[in-house]
């Protein structure tokens, strides 16, 4: 069997090579988490590996002080749910159209005896 040949914009290539090359965006990409995933993994491993005693004292108002902290943040998404919350009706198709001004007019002409 002969190799065949493909001509490219870079030169004479296999097909074969072309078939078996992998994508580069993908590859960089994959190579870039899997060097990140590394560092997180050397530096987790390093903290447990080289720890120390604290010698510190958590009084009950650190408590109320985290219990402050996540109370926030649930406020804090509740408040920006509530923002958003005509966004995320029309993304999610339950948002009603509003009456137009011409209706409305029609109909609080009715509302009076």
């Amino acid at each position: 069997m002969r190799n065949a040949s493909v001509i490219t914009r870079h030169g004479r290539r296999s097909a074969n090579a072309l078939w078996n090359r992998p994508d580069s965006d993908v590859t960089r990409k994959q190579e870039a988490m899997q060097s990140i995933i590394r560092f997180v993994a050397v530096i987790f491993l390093c903290l447990f590996l080289f720890q120390q005693d604290a010698h510190a004292y958590l009084d009950p108002s650190s408590g109320s002080i985290l219990i402050q902290i996540l109370l926030g943040g649930v406020a804090g998404i509740f408040v920006l749910f509530r923002i958003y919350w005509r966004r995320i009706r029309r993304a999610l198709g339950l948002y009603k159209r509003e009456v137009s001004a011409e209706t409305g007019e029609q109909d609080a002409g009715h509302d009076q005896p």
